[in-house]
């Protein structure tokens, strides 16, 4: 079952990354916290339960490192969420210990198959927690460092919720589903830092002799425990489906309070005022030389993201503002782009389905059909002039 639950969870993370990765880049930093949360059970199921030579050896010579990346994607996942940046050299002290565990790993990367096995073998039945022989160590400082960085991580965000509210103001307010589910995700990291404590405790040569007796018994309860804990984690992401297909960090200017409240906001009302509309015009301007329009997955959900303005202003900015829905205004942009390609001859490299790629159009034909709309031509006619 926990197999099921470990597979059906990496599943889950390649389906997070296919629908997301073009959204903003916090939601490939999630699909990679689900893939090493639920790789995370595997590599505690492989080398407990499994008694496979092959496995345990592989497992623990080459995916060790892996382990200690989890805190650390979180921890980036919450950050890009509310503040789109890119990665600094500064940041790379967070994955420190994940390069010191590799860069130890590598010497028994290259020892034979029966040394590995007899290595990790050791490490889990015979020898002391402190063997430098085993570096069962790692196992001990893993823990450790998973507990505390946890800690570190809701302490983050709750001073990036206080910091967020006084630079934005009411207006721009966190989500409070967004609230809801990052704190949910701490607290099942919390729950699964301290479970490998108690599993350390029945590693022979820990202290403890009398609580190592008790839990060595519970061994497969504890491994169920974390099972079920990843398998509410990736259950719960599906309760929240705005993850999947939209931005869950952006809230209205008040929340919905009752469902009357949630159907009326759902209602597509011109309400911007117009120094909201010309705010957005000024973001605008700013935005588009960026040529982010172009991108195949280009949506209002994307544009809301980046510019920190929920769908609803912007669904209501180009309706009422511009007189014109978001997808006849991504059309113009891209079509705009690719007469501009025509009439400098890029026809004499590109066929025209390789124009309308290039411009963020998914086939040929609707290519075609939209320059049309906008050109009144066909691209081979305009060509011919």
């Amino acid at each position: 079952m926990e197999l099921l639950i470990s597979g059906f969870g990496i599943f889950t993370s390649f389906i997070l990354f296919y629908y997301m990765r073009d959204l903003n880049k916090s939601n490939r930093l999630l699909a990679a916290f689900f893939f090493t949360t639920n790789f995370n059970v595997l590599y505690f199921y492989v080398m407990v339960f499994s008694n496979n030579p092959f496995w345990e050896a592989i497992f623990f010579s080459h995916f060790l490192p892996l382990t200690f990346l989890v805190s650390p994607l979180l921890f980036f996942y919450i950050k890009f969420s509310f503040r789109p940046a890119k990665f600094k050299w500064s940041d790379v002290w967070h994955y420190s210990p994940a390069i010191l565990i590799f860069i130890c790993s590598i010497p028994y990367t290259t020892l034979s198959f029966e040394e590995k096995y007899k290595l990790a073998h050791n490490l889990i039945n015979e020898s002391s927690i402190y063997s430098p022989e085993t570096v069962a160590f790692a196992f001990y400082f893993r823990a450790i460092y998973r507990f505390g960085y946890t800690i570190f991580i809701f302490a983050y965000f709750r001073w990036v919720l206080k910091k967020s509210k006084s630079e934005w103001g009411a207006e721009r307010r966190t989500n409070p589903s967004f609230r809801t589910w990052i704190y949910y995700l701490i607290g099942i990291q919390f729950l699964n830092s301290i479970l490998p404590f108690a599993y350390i405790s029945t590693i022979p040569g820990f202290s403890f002799s009398s609580i190592n007796q008790y839990l060595l018994a519970q061994k497969d309860i504890l491994f169920r425990i974390t099972g079920i804990l990843v398998f509410s984690q990736n259950f719960v992401l599906f309760l929240y489906p705005k993850i999947l297909f939209g931005n869950l960090t952006i809230m209205e200017n008040k929340p919905a309070e009752t469902f009357v409240d949630q159907l009326k906001l759902s209602i597509n009302k011109k309400t911007n005022e117009p120094v909201v509309d010309q705010q957005i015009t000024e973001l605008l301007a700013a935005y588009l030389p960026q040529k982010t329009y172009l991108e195949k997955r280009f949506s209002i959900a994307k544009l809301s993201y980046d510019l920190n303005i929920s769908e609803r202003v912007l669904s209501n900015y180009f309706n009422a503002y511009l007189e014109t829905s978001f997808s006849s205004w991504k059309n113009k942009l891209r079509i705009q782009q690719a007469v501009k390609l025509i009439e400098e001859s890029q026809l004499k490299y590109l066929t025209i389905e390789g124009v309308g790629e290039m411009v963020g159009f998914q086939s040929r034909t609707n290519f075609i059909e939209v320059f049309k709309e906008h050109v009144g031509k066909s691209p081979s006619e305009y060509l011919k002039g």
